[in-house]
């Protein structure tokens, strides 16, 4: 890619603090449908972005695997190198910890002003648990944009503590406001319910390490771990699966549901609509009881 040799020599740099290497940031680049090295720019970070979106699944798909085969040591994508490895050869994601490792590593990579995030769903979250959400931020020409890789909004959008934001096409609109913590509280829907919830950002500008640390502290606790759940954008729509049930969520914001009867059926939908490898789907375990 279109890199001079002072650039190559630093983004080198900034690859090997994150353990991964230049030919693998240049072939994740490329999946996203970057033809060169991408310059630093509000709008190549909305493309970047959106592309994200499309591309990379919300799922937990490897932390099935991994609970369901009983395996032992740190929880699967928990660094830059594996998360994108695995994107590259089975077209999987993460759950938000894990995009966020992605997304704060590549932005990073990029050059861009980064910095990481975390907050807790309203509700939902027991405090005593901490914080259940990782999110990135992105600073340019002093206006901070929201890059949240599982909302999958495909479109960064702005932040104020002086104002409400909002943004995002439909249905994948979210509203912004600022709150007492003085960060902001995220208002959106999934992709499987009419429901809003709110997730409330309480700690700014995390350590990479963070995330990291958060993401393996999910076997503790997390609604992820005992059954299978995918969620993509397509077209102008979100695509669910979770529980053997298939949520259409369309451009309306109106939400379809299938009955997914038998597991091979499932398959069929993980690999022609999720386009997900045949090697991952059939390493997928049945959902716990």
């Amino acid at each position: 890619m279109n890199l001079l040799k002072k650039d190559i020599n630093k983004v080198e740099e900034i690859c090997l603090g994150f353990g991964v290497s230049l030919e693998l940031i240049e072939a994740i680049i490329s999946k996203l449908g970057f033809q060169q090295w991408p310059k630093n720019s509000e709008d190549n970070l909305r493309m970047l972005y959106q592309s994200w979106c499309k591309n990379v699944p919300q799922d937990n798909i490897h932390k099935r695997i991994y609970f369901g085969n009983q395996m032992s040591g740190p929880l699967p994508i928990g660094n830059p190198s594996e998360f994108f490895s695995n994107f590259l050869e089975h077209s999987t994601g993460g759950t938000c910890w894990g995009h966020s490792i992605g997304l704060y590593s590549l932005l990073k990579i990029l050059g861009y002003d980064v910095r990481a995030a975390a907050g807790s769903m309203v509700g939902l979250t027991p405090p005593e648990n901490g914080p259940s959400h990782g999110t990135v931020i992105v600073t340019i020409e002093d206006q901070q944009y929201l890059v949240d890789g599982i909302l999958m909004i495909e479109d960064i959008v702005p932040l104020s503590q002086e104002r409400p934001s909002i943004g995002g096409p439909l249905p994948f609109t979210i509203k912004i406001y600022p709150n007492f913590n003085d960060l902001w509280d995220i208002v959106f829907r999934t992709g499987h319910s009419e429901k809003e919830l709110t997730c409330r950002l309480e700690i700014d500008n995390v350590e990479f390490s963070y995330l990291q640390e958060r993401w393996e502290n999910t076997r503790n606790y997390s609604p992820f771990n005992s059954s299978l759940f995918i969620r993509k954008n397509i077209g102008k729509k979100a695509v669910t699966l979770g529980r053997n049930k298939l949520f259409h969520l369309n451009e309306a914001g109106n939400i379809t549901v299938e009955e997914i009867v038998t597991n091979l059926e499932k398959k069929r939908i993980l690999i022609n609509i999720f386009d997900l490898s045949e090697e991952i789907v059939n390493a997928i375990p049945l959902d716990d009881p």
